[in-house]
C-alpha cells in the first residue's frame, strides 16, 4: 500500500514537472476557439507595413500580433486607413479597435489606451539622400538645412529638443503623409527627413540618431479591457518566449543597431596612416 502511493505521488509529481517545463504549450491552450475580432489600423509609414504576395500584411506589429492571439481570444483583422492622422481619427469613431507604434506623451495618456507592456523600441533619425553629400553627425555641415517631418508625430518636438541641443538652426517643415514626405525629399523640397527608424529606407543615408523610444499597441479611451488583455500576452511572451523579439528586431530592425562612419572617423581613414598593433600570442585566445 505505501509502496503503491509513493509510486502515485511520484507520477504526480513527474506530471507536475512535466506541466512547468512547457509553460509556453499549456498558456496557449488557453486561447478559446470562437476569437473576438479586433480591427487594427494600417497606414503608410515608408517600408515598415508591406502586404505580402498573398495580400497579408508584414510587418513587426503584425507578427507580433498573430503571437498575441495564440495567447488569447483575439483575432486580428487588418484596415488600410491611408495615413497616421486618419487611423487615429478612426480610432476615436471605434472604426477601428488599435493602433499600433504608438509612444507614449502624458496627452496621450489621456486620449487613448495604451498598453502597459511595450512590444518593441524605435529611435528618431535624421536621413537624407545618399548623394546629398552630409556626413554622419556632422552637425555643422547640416546646419541651416530644411528639415521635413510628419504632422502630428511626436518628432516634431523631439526635433526642436536636437535642434536645441546641438545648437542646430533648421528649417523645419511638417508634411501630412509618409508619402508626401518622401516626395518632397526627392524633388529637392527638403535636405534632410526627421523620422522613426521603422519608417527609414534602404537608399537612404543616416545622419544622426536622436531619440529612443518604446512602442506601444493602443485603443480609443474606455476600451482598456483589450489594451489590458495585449499587454497581459506580451508579457508571457517575453516570459515564455524571450529569443522571440530578438528575432524579430534582427528580421526588421537590423540596421537600427548599426551606425556609419561620423566626419571624425572619415577623416581618420581618408589619412591612409598604417598602424602597427602589438599583441601577444601567448594571450590565447584574447589575442
Amino acid at each position: 500500500m505505501i509502496k503503491k502511493l509513493i509510486c502515485n505521488l511520484t507520477g504526480i509529481g513527474l506530471f507536475v514537472l512535466a506541466a512547468a517545463a512547457i509553460p509556453t504549450a499549456a498558456v496557449r491552450c488557453q486561447a478559446a476557439e470562437e476569437k473576438t475580432e479586433v480591427r487594427f489600423a494600417y497606414f503608410d509609414l515608408g517600408d515598415y507595413y508591406q502586404v505580402n504576395d498573398e495580400g497579408a500584411l508584414d510587418s513587426l506589429d503584425s507578427a507580433y500580433l498573430d503571437e498575441i492571439s495564440q495567447y488569447t481570444d483575439l483575432k486580428f483583422t487588418y484596415v488600410d486607413c491611408g495615413t497616421w492622422e486618419n487611423a487615429l481619427k478612426k480610432l476615436e469613431k471605434h472604426e477601428v479597435d488599435l493602433v499600433g507604434t504608438m509612444q507614449w506623451t502624458q496627452e496621450r495618456e489621456a486620449k487613448y489606451e495604451i498598453c502597459d507592456s511595450n512590444y518593441g523600441y524605435t529611435v528618431a533619425e535624421l536621413t537624407a539622400r545618399k548623394d546629398s553629400g552630409y556626413i554622419y553627425e556632422d552637425y555643422a555641415g547640416m546646419d541651416g538645412a530644411t528639415v521635413g517631418y510628419i504632422d502630428g508625430y511626436v518628432i516634431g518636438d523631439q526635433l526642436r529638443e536636437l535642434m536645441e541641443e546641438k545648437d542646430l538652426s533648421f528649417n523645419a517643415k511638417a508634411y501630412s503623409s509618409q508619402s508626401d514626405l518622401e516626395n518632397a525629399l526627392d524633388n529637392g523640397d527638403i535636405d534632410i527627413i526627421a523620422d522613426n527608424s521603422h519608417a527609414m529606407r534602404d537608399d537612404w543615408i543616416l545622419l544622426e540618431k536622436f531619440h529612443y523610444a518604446p512602442m506601444y499597441f493602443a485603443s480609443w479611451k474606455g476600451n482598456g479591457g483589450l489594451t489590458d488583455a495585449i499587454s497581459e500576452a506580451l508579457v508571457k511572451i517575453k516570459l515564455y518566449e524571450p529569443e522571440f523579439d530578438d528575432k524579430l528586431t534582427e528580421k526588421y530592425y537590423g540596421k537600427m543597431t548599426t551606425s556609419p562612419y561620423n566626419k571624425q572617423e572619415i577623416d581618420c581613414i581618408n589619412q591612409n596612416e598604417t598602424y602597427t598593433v602589438y599583441f601577444d600570442p601567448d594571450t590565447r585566445p584574447i589575442a
